[in-house]
């Protein structure tokens, strides 16, 4: 008997596009906590938030002597402030915006002496109306994709990102680095200069309104062109070019999980085929 990959639910909800939009707006208010509080890493992975069962957190940050903690849950739809040797603080999202919300953690981080300058232009001011069902769905995608992400990394031999959700886009991703140099560029600034492989999730963007996976290869996407591609898939050029897969088709394959995986495995094979016959790039 074949086995079942998991049920993918439902994310075409006429609802959904407020959805996502409210808990973009409360993802890149944890990810101005990241950018402020966290030392720099390549590829800005210090910005990054990381996947934890309910949603995403900012891991420990520190500010003075105090280490803190905040989590985007997206079952209860809270965002939630632990702080070291103290009670957990947990905030509602439903009615707040991002500003509103950022104003109460300041007010209760500024009890413990915690003061964090943050770049208010990156805050949204609006008010979003969050569907608890449908955030519920969209987190538990979330955590299953990451868990097949780790699988993916699992077999492969060369760095990789960590699997983090960049608050920004709002895409679940992980990067492969391939350690070879882009010719021009320089090998200082590593987001220009490192050649690397994106794999990743995102429920919709201004390009692709539509939940939909992603593949790219900078700086060399038209190797992903070979890439045999199921039928769900297909090689995406407005814009920027690289390997997509709408959600709404993955989720009706019966094996979903297994042709996704597959379908990662094969890019990552076509970029050390290409890697082992082209040694231009070092």
């Amino acid at each position: 008997m074949v086995q079942m990959d998991w049920n993918y639910p439902k994310l075409n909800s006429e609802h959904f596009a407020e959805t996502r939009s409210g808990l973009h707006a409360f993802a890149k208010l944890l990810g101005a906590y990241t950018s402020a509080c966290t030392p720099r890493r390549k590829h800005w992975w210090h910005i990054s938030l990381k996947p934890v069962v309910d949603g995403f957190s900012t891991g420990a940050l520190q500010n003075s002597r105090h280490l803190f903690e905040l989590i985007l849950n997206f079952q209860s739809l809270t965002v939630n402030l632990r702080i070291a040797g103290e009670d957990a603080h947990e905030f509602p999202i439903q009615g707040e915006s991002a500003k509103s919300l950022k104003d109460k953690l300041t007010t209760q981080l500024s009890r413990h002496s915690i003061t964090i300058e943050l770049n208010e232009d990156k805050i949204d001011s609006a008010c979003y109306e969050v569907d608890r069902e449908l955030a519920s769905r969209l987190g538990q995608v979330y955590g299953r994709l990451a868990q097949c992400l780790a699988r993916l990394r699992s077999g492969i031999p060369v760095e990789t990102s960590p699997i983090q959700l960049w608050p920004h886009h709002f895409d679940l991703a992980m990067l492969v680095l391939t350690g070879r140099k882009i010719p021009g560029q320089d090998p200082n600034y590593e987001e220009y200069s490192d050649e690397q492989l994106n794999f990743g999730f995102v429920p919709g963007d201004e390009g692709i309104g539509k939940p939909y996976f992603f593949i790219t290869f900078y700086a060399q996407a038209e190797r992903l062109a070979n890439v045999p591609l199921p039928d769900e898939a297909y090689f995406h050029t407005e814009g920027w070019s690289g390997i997509v897969i709408l959600y709404d088709l993955f989720r009706k394959n019966p094996q979903a999980e297994t042709m996704l995986l597959n379908l990662w495995q094969s890019a990552w094979q076509a970029v050390q085929e290409e890697i082992m016959s082209n040694t231009e790039l070092i």
